[in-house]
């Protein structure tokens, strides 16, 4: 189960399409 505040941060990071795909930051949040 992921926690609200995890989800609303995926969600935040995704919506950044300046962001690479394969950003570091939301690899990790991947494998949490």
């Amino acid at each position: 189960q992921i926690q609200p505040d995890l989800r609303e941060l995926m969600e935040t990071m995704n919506r950044m399409s300046h962001l690479p795909p394969d950003f570091e930051g939301r690899q990790k949040v991947n494998q949490w």
